[in-house]
């Protein structure tokens, strides 16, 4: 190559994530407790580090247990798996492993945990961020003059709740996936983007009314 590069020059540059198998199965069952698709979780790349981190405070053995009860009925989580399960769902959203309640540190006769950042990779990669749109402080800037700019839409990793009406009007940066998909195509595309109610009305009275001169 020209200039004596190799292909090594950009490796800083350029993020490769290798994930095993097991940090794969570990982000596909996280999804439940998160509300994050899998997809996401193992773009972040910290499933193996997370995996580790988890093993290491609460062991092996307990961990696949709380998991396998997440993979199977996640609402009869009770008690120290409850406590572990949270402290999962936490570690992704902020890349810090978490205080468990002095009672399940009994339970897994464990040290008592005080909490800590896994690393500094986790806490920028923490899912709190993309939760509202937002960037950890001094990395991940959006550019010059973002701040100008709406935020751009969540996309929500739920399907849209089955309702019977669409109730109360919403504006459409209010939750849409709270709304059946046939009120989508009602929507106003004016700038205030307000949901039709199909009577011609506006409920809202967001026209004004001009006086007469």
């Amino acid at each position: 190559m020209s200039g004596g590069s190799n292909p090594t020059d950009h490796d800083s540059d350029v993020r490769t994530v290798r994930l095993s198998d097991e940090g794969r199965r570990f982000a596909e069952r996280s999804a439940v407790l998160t509300g994050f698709a899998p997809y996401d979780l193992l773009a972040t790349g910290m499933a193996d580090l997370y995996l580790a981190t988890a093993r290491e405070q609460v062991g092996a053995a307990v961990l696949d247990a709380v998991l396998a009860v997440v993979d199977r009925d996640p609402d009869s989580l009770s008690g120290t798996d409850l406590e572990v399960a949270r402290a999962l769902t936490y570690l992704w959203y902020t890349g810090a492993w978490p205080r468990l309640a002095p009672e399940a540190h009994g339970l897994l006769r464990r040290e008592a945990a005080v909490e800590f950042i896994v690393s500094p990779e986790a806490y920028t990669e923490g899912l709190v961020w993309r939760t509202f749109t937002g960037h950890p402080a001094g990395a991940r800037a959006p550019g010059f003059a973002t701040w100008a700019l709406k935020p751009s839409p969540l996309s929500w990793p739920e399907s849209p709740v089955p309702v019977a009406a669409p109730g109360p009007l919403l504006m459409w940066s209010d939750f849409p996936s709270a709304l059946p998909p046939s009120v989508f195509s009602s929507v106003d595309d004016s700038p205030g983007g307000s949901l039709a109610t199909g009577s011609g009305q506006d409920p809202q009275n967001s026209h004004t009314e001009e006086t007469p001169t």
